[in-house]
Order: C-alpha cells, then sequence, then structure tokens
C-alpha cells in the first residue's frame, strides 16, 4: 500500500515553492529572480524523487540539458520576445521531462507523441493536487495521535517571532546598512495595497498548485514499486512495436502519389532553375520586394506541406517485399532533395530581399526558421534508412528542432545581431533601430557621434531615456546580462547624451529632434531618397501620416512635415516602393512651392 506520508511532503514542498516564486517573480521581468525559482523547481523534482527512491530514466535525462538552457537564458538576455520564447520552449521541456521521469522512454516518441505526452502531462499537473490533498488527509487522520510531537516546534516558532522582532528593531536603529536591508526585505514581502496582497496570495496559490502537481505527477505509478522495503513487483519489458495505423494506403497508390509529385517538382525547379537562382539578374520587370513575395512565402508552405506528405506516404503505405521498400525510399529521398533544393531557393529570395533593404528582426528569424526546416528534412530523410529500434529519429529530430530553433535565436540575440548588421553595411533605420530591446544598446552607443544629424539626435535622445530607466535602482531578481552590458555601455557615453521632448502632432506623437533645421538642410532630397536616409539626415518629422491607401493597388503615400526656423515647413510625399515622390515648401501644404528634386 502506498505510503500517503510523501503526498504531505510534496504538499509542504509545493506551498514553500509557491511562496519563494512569489517573492521571486511577482511583478518582475524576467531575470534572475525566475532562473533562480526555475533552478529550485528542478532541485525539488530531484529532492521529492530521492525521497520516494525514485530514478529517473537514463533515456529521459537529455531532456535536463534544454530545461536549464531555458531556464538559465532568462537571465542572459533583455528582449522581452526572447524571453517569451525561452519560457514556452522552457514549460514544454518541463512538460515532457515530468512526464518521461520516471516513465516510458523519451526518446522512442514520434512528433505526435510529443505534443499528446506534453498536453497529458498538463492536464495531469492540474488534476494531480487532487489525489495529493486527499491522501494527505488520510495520513493526517491516521497519525492524529501524533500531532502532540510538533507542538512544541509551533510554541518555540510563536515565541521566537517577537524576540527576533525586537532584536531586529534594535540593530536597525544602531546601524544604516543594516536598518536600509531591513528595509528592502520588508518591502520585498509587505504588500502595497489590498490588489497587491490578492495579487500575491493568488499567484503563490497558482504556484504551488502547479508546483505540487509537477512533483507529483513526475512520480506517478512509480512510487510503491520503487520505494524502500516495498515488495518489488515484476515488470515485463517488451520490445516496443509501431502500433498500427487506423488507415493504410497500399503500395501502387503511394508510388502514384509519390511520383507524380517528384514528376512535378521535379519539372518546376528544371524549367524554374534560372529563375529561382540567378537573382537579380532575372527581376528586371519586378521590384525586390516583387520577386521575394512572388513566391517566398509559397516555396516555404510548399516545403513544410512537402515534409507533412512524405512522413504521412512512409507511415501509412504497405511494403510486402524488399524492392517495395527501396522504391518507397527512393521515391521519398528524391522527394525530400528536391524540397531541399526548394528551400535553399526561398533562402536565396530573402538574402536578395535583406541585401536590398537591410536586415530585420522578422527575416533574421525565417533565416533561422529556415535552417531548422532544412535540419527536419535532413531527419527525415535519414530516418528512411536508419532508424534504431529503441529510437525514433524523426521524431527525436523534431523535438531537437523545436528546441534548437528557440536556443538559436537565444545565442544570436536578434535584436543585438540586426543593429550590429545595420550598423555596419551604414544602413541605419533610426526608427526601427530604437524601437528594438535594450540588447541594442553596446551596439547604439557607437553612433552618439554619427555624421548624419537626425541619426546622431535621434541615437542620443533615445539612449538618453533608456539611461534614465535602467539606471533606477533596481532589484537582483530582475537582473539580467543583457542590461547589464547595456549599462556598462551607456556608462562609457552619458555625458553626451541628450533628453528629447515629446510633442503630439496630428496623428501620432513623436519625440521632435530638436534640430534648428532651414531650408539648406533638405538638400539632400532626391527623387527615390529612402524615408530612413530622410530620418538620418534631420531626425523625426513634425507630423506623419499616411495618404492615399489604396489595398486594391497595393499603394500608399507617407507625407511628412518638419517645421523650420523660419516659420515655414517642408512638406515630403515618400512612396513606400520608390521612396521620395514629391517635396514643396510654404506655410501649409496647400500653400506651398514645389522643391526641385533630382535623380
Amino acid at each position: 500500500m502506498r505510503d500517503h506520508g510523501d503526498s504531505v511532503r510534496v504538499i509542504g514542498l509545493g506551498i514553500l515553492l509557491g511562496i519563494i516564486g512569489t517573492l521571486l517573480t511577482y511583478n518582475r521581468m524576467p531575470g534572475l529572480g525566475f532562473t533562480v525559482y526555475g533552478l529550485l523547481l528542478l532541485g525539488a523534482l530531484l529532492l521529492a524523487a530521492r525521497w520516494q527512491n525514485i530514478i529517473p530514466k537514463r533515456r529521459s535525462l537529455f531532456l535536463f540539458a534544454p530545461v536549464l538552457f531555458f531556464i538559465v537564458s532568462l537571465s542572459l538576455r533583455a528582449d522581452l520576445m526572447l524571453a517569451l520564447i525561452n519560457l514556452c520552449a522552457g514549460s514544454l521541456a518541463v512538460l515532457l521531462l515530468i512526464y518521461f521521469f520516471a516513465n516510458d522512454n523519451a526518446l522512442n516518441q514520434n512528433l505526435i507523441d510529443y505534443g499528446d505526452k506534453a498536453i497529458l502531462s498538463a492536464v495531469g499537473v492540474m488534476i494531480q493536487p487532487v489525489a495529493e490533498v486527499l491522501n494527505a488527509r488520510d495520513w493526517l487522520a491516521s497519525h492524529r495521535g501524533s500531532w502532540g510531537t510538533v507542538l512544541p516546534y509551533v510554541r518555540g516558532g510563536l515565541i521566537a517571532i517577537p524576540v527576533v522582532g525586537v532584536f531586529i528593531i534594535l540593530f536597525a536603529s544602531a546601524d544604516a546598512v543594516f536598518s536600509d536591508l531591513v528595509s528592502r526585505v520588508l518591502r520585498a514581502l509587505t504588500p502595497n495595497d489590498t490588489i497587491d496582497l490578492i495579487g500575491n496570495t493568488g499567484m503563490a496559490a497558482g504556484l504551488a498548485w502547479l508546483s505540487i502537481g509537477g512533483l507529483a505527477y513526475a512520480a506517478v505509478d512509480r512510487k510503491l514499486k520503487r520505494r524502500k522495503g516495498a515488495v518489488p513487483v515484476p515488470v515485463i519489458e517488451e520490445s516496443p512495436v509501431a502500433p498500427t495505423p487506423p488507415i493504410r494506403l497500399g503500395y501502387i497508390e503511394t508510388v502514384i502519389v509519390a511520383g507524380s509529385v517528384c514528376l512535378l517538382f521535379a519539372a518546376f525547379v528544371i524549367i524554374q532553375f534560372v529563375y529561382l537562382f540567378g537573382g537579380a539578374r532575372n527581376i528586371g520587370e519586378f521590384s525586390y520586394a516583387d520577386y521575394v513575395h512572388r513566391g517566398f512565402l509559397e516555396l516555404i508552405i510548399v516545403a513544410i506541406l512537402t515534409l507533412g506528405l512524405s512522413y504521412v506516404l512512409n507511415v501509412l503505405a504497405i511494403r510486402r517485399t524488399v524492392t517495395q521498400r527501396h522504391v518507397l525510399r527512393i521515391l521519398l529521398s528524391v522527394l525530400i532533395t528536391l524540397t531541399g533544393v526548394i528551400l535553399v531557393s526561398a533562402f536565396q529570395r530573402l538574402r536578395l530581399y535583406e541585401e536590398a533593404y537591410g536586415f530585420t528582426v522578422l527575416r533574421l528569424l525565417v533565416y533561422v526558421f529556415i535552417v531548422w526546416l532544412g535540419v527536419l528534412l535532413a531527419g527525415f530523410a535519414v530516418s528512411l534508412y536508419w532508424n534504431p529500434p529503441d529510437v525514433d529519429l524523426f521524431g527525436l529530430t523534431s523535438l531537437c528542432a523545436v528546441f534548437g530553433f528557440a536556443a538559436m535565436l537565444t545565442i544570436i540575440n536578434p535584436d543585438a545581431f540586426v543593429a550590429q548588421e545595420m550598423i555596419a553595411h551604414h544602413n541605419v533605420d533610426p526608427l526601427y533601430l530604437i524601437s528594438l530591446s535594450d540588447e541594442v544598446i553596446p551596439s547604439m552607443t557607437t553612433l552618439v557621434d554619427a555624421p548624419e544629424n537626425g541619426l546622431r539626435e535621434m541615437v542620443r535622445g533615445d539612449l538618453a531615456n533608456r539611461y534614465t530607466r535602467l539606471s533606477q535602482a533596481g532589484d537582483w531578481r530582475d537582473f539580467s546580462l543583457g542590461q547589464a552590458n547595456a549599462l556598462a555601455a551607456l556608462a562609457t557615453v552619458k555625458d553626451e547624451l541628450t533628453t528629447s521632448a515629446s510633442t503630439a502632432y496630428g496623428y501620432t506623437a513623436f519625440r521632435h529632434p530638436m534640430l534648428p533645421l532651414t531650408r539648406s538642410d533638405f538638400s539632400f532630397l532626391r527623387r527615390g531618397t529612402p524615408y530612413r536616409e530622410i530620418l538620418r539626415q534631420v531626425g523625426e518629422p513634425s507630423l506623419q501620416y499616411l495618404e492615399g491607401t489604396s489595398r486594391e493597388a497595393n499603394t500608399s503615400n507617407l507625407q511628412l512635415a518638419y517645421k523650420l526656423t523660419d516659420g515655414r515647413s517642408i512638406f515630403i510625399s515618400v512612396d513606400y516602393t520608390i521612396g521620395v515622390a514629391s517635396a514643396c515648401y510654404g506655410t501649409s501644404e496647400t500653400e506651398c512651392s514645389t522643391l526641385p528634386l533630382g535623380n
């Protein structure tokens, strides 16, 4: 019979974790507090397993690697997008670790199995605390007579609290440093108001519930037969047998489907090869954007659908002879190879677009996605010829691709990478740069003396605002390596920073560059000058709005207005496709003289 004392210990540990987790993470940005709490959760899992003599499954130990990576990553980057990705990927890794901690073989699961097990684990974590509470109630009822042994500890604690409190007050009065430390601890432990109290209590209860569920569900069905002194229960190990799909597809039908798709792909690649890989030489009648948009998304969808089709055919196809197995392998291999060529084409299109318009975080995300999609294709191709009996190679590759995608983004640090690329190629988009996270600050500090007036003023103003925010007294729970690096970089240029005023104009509020602009400052304008170049030269406009948007024609003009020192303004119309279309100088858009624009 199971010892319900385990449930009492798990509940106690879960409540403690809920309280600590609230103190570390409530109203805090992802940082060191989240990392410490995650490490405490892992430690609690191992401690609970030791209490119950549960030995983790050897084939599930690899899941500790992604869990630890994503937990630690929360205190490395100051980018909220990366924090969200790490939280999501880390949660998935934790759910799988809980499910496979003492049960099943984590290596021998297909792509669908991993998703099913993660969902089952989440449901189990939510429900299992109910069973633990019932077990704990039974144990406490059966040990009611021994409660007297606990009373001395309770009385000792109640007596110690006021005694220790008096000495804390005296020490705080005698030493300013100690007093400051006590004040910080009390501020951290004391809610500010009723809403804060409700939030703290609710979060502590929620974290405690989830902690109890995770610690308990990880050991479900393993406690009895792994307990010290328990009567061993014989376990019959059976060779894993792949379940028979409810629907099967005949060999002839499979060959027809796979063969016809292969022929279509081969024809497309052959006919379009020059177009796919010819780059700028073959897009004379299209803009760079048109060239990418005409096929990039479609090619990515093709690659994803082809991988899914190949997987389904491989699972459902009936192969009765060695020859049939070989033929199907060859067809699927050819299909995957052609898909790889199309994926390379999508990569090439994106590279061409990036060379013309520069890096953005979204384009970098797509680059990384294509790389890991290619890994999936390679993993499936290998699984056609080699699949160990105790390992589902493609399923494991799929799981590694999910974790690898998130991990690579954390390692690359997209915001910092994009900022470095823009600066290195002298193609900075000022508005986009200042919209990125604090990870870009070390790179931005190199622009405080930029030769372009607008870029220099926008960077200095934005860095001044960031320095004010980051230099405010923080808490170790909010610490991240990214913020520490940002503060260190800001300290080297703080004397050169200026604070920009924020003024609302028209439709949108902009930080005015505070530059004394004259008509001659706009002599750089040419027909086709891009918007980012205008920002680099003269900073943000006084007014900006869209005009003439046409969804059918896919056109829109961006209208800019810059106030000059003589009381007049420069009005500029920017077409997103070609750049500056027209400009005029006057008191209003209706009363202004057209400015001559060269080509």
